[in-house]
């Protein structure tokens, strides 16, 4: 089955009017709940709360009190990020990747459940640009290319597209979102990366 899918996520009303060729994004509030969720649920009493010693306090604000029906800048979700990676998996990228594929299952359980009734692994990926603009509201577009039972992911105008841990928590919600949707794993690879966008490739979509 062959097809190409592409959706130019909504441009938040805050964002910069020029064109750079970079997005500038803002990220759902639930994204920032289910974080929350999952770290009072993973740690220790008083995790969150030393966490939060870490971050400035508009990442501060936003995990401990973001609403699911507001929109926070897309920096603050990295800052955040990097604190995780700081505090949480003392900066080893393995525990990092594996924390982020276990936050999303966490959070599809309690919060996107309709993301694990969409059945095969074709039709996670081919909803994907869709399922992305839910949760970031920006200039980045994202397609997908399926050939063959292989598809190519291309995800362009993003403003982290060169930073690490942003690249590690992509493909490792991506892997989360296929196991949860199908029960099988499935490798993710990274094809290509640059200032400007990713490129990843799943395999064996039958």
């Amino acid at each position: 089955m062959t097809g190409v899918h592409t959706v130019r996520t909504p441009r938040s009303e805050s964002s910069d009017q020029h064109d750079t060729g970079i997005a500038v994004s803002v990220i759902s509030g639930a994204v920032f709940l289910a974080i929350k969720h999952f770290v009072l649920e993973r740690f220790r009493s008083g995790t969150l709360q030393n966490l939060c010693k870490n971050l400035d306090a508009e990442a501060r604000e936003a995990l401990l009190h973001a609403r699911a029906e507001a929109w926070y800048p897309s920096d603050v979700l990295l800052r955040l990020l990097h604190a995780i990676f700081d505090k949480l998996v003392d900066r080893d990228l393995g525990r990092y990747h594996a924390l982020v594929y276990d936050a999303t299952l966490s959070a599809m359980r309690h919060s996107f459940r309709e993301a694990m009734t969409l059945g095969t692994a074709h039709m996670v990926v081919t909803r994907l640009p869709n399922l992305w603009q839910s949760l970031e509201r920006s200039d980045t577009i994202v397609s997908v290319d399926v050939q063959g039972g292989v598809a190519d992911i291309r995800i362009r105008r993003c403003a982290a597209s060169e930073d690490r841990l942003y690249l590690q928590a992509v493909l490792a919600m991506l892997r989360a979102l296929l196991y949860a949707a199908t029960g099988v794993e499935r490798f993710v690879t990274l094809k290509r990366q640059t200032r400007h966008g990713i490129q990843l490739r799943v395999g064996g979509l039958g």
